[in-house]
């Protein structure tokens, strides 16, 4: 048995070096001298290579900005003390934080406390006032009794008199009476600086009110003339919403060298707080001609060039060194590429790192 064993061994030939070195090669990929790759099919399913032909056209130029959310400025407003005084809660009590209120609702009184100074100043013109009303009613009785001998103009000119110091009087009370602080629009309490029995100052913010489903996002753009060429804009928040935009205006006046852009959002925004930073991206009326690719397509090479893989044989990937800009939706526009080329959109990076 060893005899027969050994026997067919002897027969077989070997295969030379050459044979193996070739057989082991064709399965291995590699780059090539002119930069190309050899991808076996086998490695190429391993990768999951996946292509795209390429087709020129028209696509709008698109640009991200980063931004954040504001309050629309007609769906915001602060409740301030118009002077010093006390502040008295409503009927309510003082209204919490997230709590929601209607235009015109009372949120808290306010008691005035003037100073020394002008309490004094005050209390002495409610006394001359007063004593002015008292005697101009008494000769208005006394005149009235004498009716006949006295004209009707001088009588007219009393009752006038005491209007006017009647409403000198009601002034000076309502100075020192309580006055009811009042929502300027309907929404939710986004902030509370008060608290009952707290000595406030005049203007001094107590409240903000804000309309939780009327917001606004505000890019900077340091290319002026963007504004002038807006077709559409939408927004991505952190947590993958998305949302369109309504653009609201631009401002005249340069922050920090760029110009403020605010749009309105569109849609369901309950959800949202102000102050989020979210991608806005803009979408101009200006086009470039281009073939429309996936990110993910555009790689670089070693030396640090953008690159996209075209796919030009059933094992060959070549790279086309390209200069994207930006699109919509996470793609971009590469422009020079062959009509119909097939391009690789998915696992260009592992290409990218065969050597």
């Amino acid at each position: 048995m060893k005899r027969l064993m050994l026997a067919v061994l002897l027969s077989v030939p070997l295969a030379s070096p050459v044979s193996l070195a070739a057989g082991n090669s064709s399965e291995t990929a590699r780059r090539l001298s002119d930069g190309s790759l050899f991808v076996p099919k086998p490695m190429q399913r391993q990768l999951a290579i996946a292509t795209q032909r390429s087709s020129t056209g028209q696509v709008a130029q698109t640009v991200t900005l980063a931004g954040h959310l504001i309050p629309a400025a007609d769906a915001s407003g602060v409740v301030q003390a118009p002077q010093i005084g006390i502040l008295l809660p409503a009927s309510g009590g003082l209204p919490q934080l997230g709590q929601r209120v209607h235009r015109g609702e009372t949120l808290a009184w306010l008691a005035p406390q003037p100073n020394a100074a002008d309490r004094a100043t005050i209390e002495a013109g409610l006394a001359e006032a007063g004593g002015r009303k008292r005697q101009a009613e008494q000769d208005l009785a006394r005149y009235s009794a004498l009716r006949p001998h006295v004209a009707q103009q001088q009588l007219d000119a009393l009752a006038v008199t005491i209007a006017a110091e009647q409403g000198r009087i009601d002034a000076y009370r309502r100075s020192l009476a309580r006055q009811p602080l009042r929502a300027p629009l309907s929404g939710s309490i986004a902030a509370v600086k008060a608290v009952a029995g707290q000595v406030v100052d005049a203007r001094e913010t107590l409240f903000e009110i804000v309309d939780p489903r009327r917001l606004a996002v505000e890019v900077t753009a340091f290319d002026p003339g963007l504004r002038a060429n807006i077709a559409a804009a939408h927004l991505t928040t952190p947590e993958g919403q998305s949302f369109d935009l309504q653009m609201i205006g631009a401002g005249a006046v340069l922050r920090e060298q760029a110009v403020p852009i605010q749009f309105r959002l569109l849609g369901d925004t309950g959800a949202l707080a102000i102050g989020t930073q979210a991608e806005v991206q803009i979408h101009s009326r200006q086009t470039q001609s281009g073939s429309l690719l996936p990110a993910a397509a555009v790689t670089r090479d070693s030396s640090g060039n953008q690159v996209v893989w075209a796919h030009t044989g059933a094992e060959i990937f070549t790279p086309l060194r390209v200069k994207p800009a930006p699109a919509h939706s996470g793609k971009v526009i590469v422009s020079g590429l062959p009509e119909h080329a097939r391009i690789v959109v998915r696992g260009a990076e592992l290409l990218a790192q065969i050597r």
